[in-house]
């Protein structure tokens, strides 16, 4: 896929709630990133039950593969808000801005139905593909 088709991809899995698609267009230092901050937040809620289970980044990283209903309650549901993915979803288009090598800039355009107009630029990796690198931009 063309870096513009991966964030197309990316935002409308996310509106179709398959979050494990879109957890798999994200890079490698965006999914760990995330992945850690997962895993502080169940320790944060729940210390006792983390550490009877065991739970490391390992497990983490299946549990967001598997699109497990804590990741969906804990981290996708803010993430979707966070991020503006429902405008991106449904109102965005993406064009491809600059490839460099193994980096490349996407530009979203969001038109909003009130005739607002944002634009940003995001970023992609390649990684045997192209891959969203969200944390290496905020």
């Amino acid at each position: 896929m063309s870096p513009d088709q991966v964030l197309y991809q990316f935002y409308a899995s996310l509106l179709q709630s398959q979050c494990n698609v879109s957890w798999n267009l994200f890079s490698k230092a965006t999914r760990n990133k995330f992945a850690e901050w997962f895993l502080e937040e169940l320790k944060r809620r729940n210390p006792d039950a983390v550490s009877a289970a065991d739970l490391g980044l390992k497990e983490v990283m299946i549990m967001f593969g598997n699109n497990d209903s804590l990741v969906m309650k804990f981290f996708w549901r803010r993430f979707f808000f966070a991020s503006g993915a429902n405008e991106f979803a449904r109102f965005g288009y993406f064009d491809v801005d600059s490839i460099e090598g193994k980096k490349a800039f996407v530009k979203a355009t969001v038109r909003l139905p009130n005739g607002q107009v944002r634009e940003f630029r995001l970023p992609l990796v390649n990684e045997s593909g192209w891959k969203y690198a969200y944390v290496e931009n905020n």
